[in-house]
């Protein structure tokens, strides 16, 4: 087996908040130490450091400080703004919809910039996001219900 490729990922709030010690986070302790010890790196904007900030786990901090340590951390000052995906969420008549894809539109335009892949445990936002995210390649994984994860990203 070749060494695996190097993928820089977004990965959001909802991961930082849920990983924790019970026995339903496992699969996301045992991603997140994959992506440690791998050579797998994660993209950070202001809004997503924000996020971590305001939405973390005890695991998830010692792993943010331990990425930092081992320079796997890409942190990312401007990302572009997508025009298209944000003139189409603007047209979107279903106003819970709408706020719902606003919130998470930084994850988008950030994955743009970066390999294509989110890491995220919201469901509801890939649903949103669906046809964009196949138009555009977008990978939008969900470490609880995708267990090969790591192989995913080969």
């Amino acid at each position: 087996m070749g060494k695996a490729k190097s993928k820089i990922l977004v990965i959001d709030a909802s991961v930082a908040r849920a990983v924790g010690s019970s026995e339903r986070t496992k699969p996301l302790r045992h991603f997140l130490k994959d992506v440690l010890d791998i050579c797998h790196q994660a993209v950070t904007t202001p809004e997503i450091r924000i996020e971590w900030k305001n939405h973390y786990s005890k695991f998830f901090q010692q792993w943010r400080k331990s990425m930092y340590s081992k320079k796997k951390i890409k942190d990312e000052e401007h990302v572009p703004e997508d025009s298209p995906l944000r003139q189409y969420i603007g047209l979107i008549k279903d106003q819970e919809q709408k706020k719902e894809m606003e919130k998470d539109l930084h994850l988008i335009e950030a994955a743009l910039t970066a390999d294509k892949v989110i890491i995220s445990l919201d469901n509801k936002a890939e649903k949103h996001f669906g046809k964009f995210l196949k138009e555009q390649k977008i990978q939008w994984i969900n470490p609880l219900k995708d267990k090969n994860v790591i192989s995913s990203l080969e």
